[in-house]
């Protein structure tokens, strides 16, 4: 007997979603279960290593930063607080011809300067300067010299400018009209008389080249897209390993109302893209800030191939019972009609009343366990 119409497809569809429906949950059991534990022990474990690893980049980049600065107060002692060098330094940038004894003092005081560039590779010059009539100062590459005859001056200029006591700015020097331009991060120290410590007469001048710094800090750089920048209070932005401007995405961070321990790791979103930022704000110099951004999925990839895959199994579950479904229900419909036509049409069977009872009861008894 053949069941036609709507009954026909009521039924086997009735078989189809009890067989797909019992599959595909004993299936997404087993991925429920594991998928979202695994996601969740990565991200946890990805927040605990950024944290940590950003941290560790951060105070490094400070230590290094802070030896350069160590060197700026070693050459503030010798040139600052030295007197018998700042008399000699004084009477050869005052004398109108400078006498033998002078130039040989300058000879034996330019090696420190020399000395101190060339054993720093981060170093590219350095100058030191107390005021005078006849604009002398002494550098590290020629020794005594004056501005009249000298490449790079925009350094004086900023010295009687600055109300600071110490400060910072990027230049572009050019040795010679057909050379590349150098970028370095010139920070100045003011130096003070003991006679008068309120006004200052001097300064001592270190020349860090950036490209020679950046080369270093992509080697402590833990991601391919991680931007590092060391940025002032006011916005001004000293140095970055990036040419995007990151002006809008410093303001940003600085909207952040944290604690110290939030500022080693939080969320920002800047041009459409999530970052992880971090900001150390370094004991030595208060008026600079160290940040990283790391994009979101440098930091994620392994939770979204993981997430990935539980949506590809997810998929994969479902497929899998759609086809179990469809194999089941089919074979459990003919079932079915085997039963209706023996319960109806017995006579065309050619059993003994006995065998034909049980096998119909067994047909029966195998069917109800399809519900």
């Amino acid at each position: 007997m053949k069941i036609s119409g709507k009954r026909h497809y009521s039924m086997r569809f009735h078989f189809f979603l009890k067989s797909f429906f019992r599959h595909f949950i004993l299936l997404m059991i087993v991925v429920s279960a594991i998928g979202p534990y695994a996601i969740f022990r990565s991200v946890k474990a990805v927040e605990k290593t950024t944290k940590q690893n950003n941290l560790n980049l951060l105070y490094r980049i400070e230590e290094t930063m802070g030896n350069l600065f160590q060197v700026i107060d070693n050459a503030s002692l010798y040139f600052a607080k030295n007197p018998s060098v700042i008399v000699k330094l004084k009477n050869a940038f005052h004398e109108n011809s400078l006498s033998l004894d002078s130039i040989n003092s300058m000879q034996t005081i330019t090696l420190f300067l020399q000395n101190m560039v060339n054993t720093d590779e981060f170093i590219y010059s350095a100058y030191v300067y107390y005021e005078n009539d006849n604009d002398r100062f002494l550098t590290s590459e020629y020794g005594l010299t004056n501005a009249d005859i000298y490449f790079d001056t925009s350094w004086l200029t900023s010295y009687y400018q600055s109300k600071e006591n110490f400060w910072y700015q990027i230049c572009e020097i050019k040795p010679h009209k057909f050379s590349a331009p150098t970028t370095t991060l010139t920070i100045f120290k003011k130096i003070y008389s003991p006679l008068s410590p309120k006004k200052s007469n001097g300064v001592i001048v270190v020349q860090i080249i950036l490209e020679t710094l950046q080369d270093y800090i992509a080697t402590l750089s833990l991601y391919p897209n991680q931007i590092i920048s060391f940025i002032k209070d006011d916005g001004t932005v000293l140095f970055k390993n990036t040419s995007d401007d990151i002006t809008d995405a410093w303001q940003l961070t600085k909207q952040q109302e944290l604690n110290d321990d939030e500022l080693i790791a939080f969320p920002i979103n800047y041009k459409e893209t999530r970052y992880v930022a971090s900001i150390l704000n370094p004991e030595r110099n208060d008026s600079w800030s160290y940040l990283s951004l790391v994009p979101f999925n440098d930091l994620y990839h392994e939770s979204i191939a993981l997430l990935a895959i539980v949506l590809l199994l997810t998929a994969a579950s479902f497929l899998l019972s759609m086809f179990i479904a469809m194999y089941s229900a089919n074979k459990d419909y003919k079932r079915l009609e085997t039963i209706m036509d023996m319960l109806n049409n017995a006579d065309n069977y050619n059993y003994v009343y006995c065998t034909y009872t049980i096998r119909v009861i067994n047909l029966i008894l195998g069917f109800e366990k399809i519900f």
